[in-house]
């Protein structure tokens, strides 16, 4: 699904456009590996609109990513807030098989003090 396609409900006023715009640019940053790009105009959407779980769940893939090629104090860093944006992504949308697809993943993946749970992950999977 688009991601601009999932915000629609939040808002229809005049800043739906600019909305829409920003999450095409941030979704195409994240296509080009620009996760730095990507990160801030996810940032700036998830200020506004709070409720979008899908932002923050890009939010959280892109740190993900980051994550991935970064040293380890700073994959420390980046994980903490991939946990976060996932959660907060799944507890805004938790009918999303994406989001929870990857939460899953992060819970089975990531060691426990960073946040990884298997339990956590097997009472997702369960749901």
């Amino acid at each position: 699904m688009p991601l601009a396609k999932t915000c629609d409900n939040l808002t229809h006023d005049a800043d739906s456009l600019k909305l829409h715009e920003k999450l095409a640019v941030a979704e195409q940053y994240y296509k080009e590996k620009k996760y730095d790009d990507s990160i801030l105009l996810y940032q700036e959407i998830v200020l506004v609109h709070r409720n979008c779980g899908q932002a923050f769940h890009m939010l959280g893939k892109n740190y993900g990513r980051l994550a991935q090629g970064a040293n380890w104090l700073k994959a420390i860093k980046y994980a903490k807030k991939t946990r976060e944006a996932f959660e907060k992504a799944h507890h805004l949308n938790p009918s999303s098989k994406d989001i929870k697809n990857d939460l899953i993943e992060f819970y089975n993946e990531a060691p426990s003090f960073l946040g990884g749970d298997t339990k956590k992950a097997n009472k997702l999977m369960a749901k």
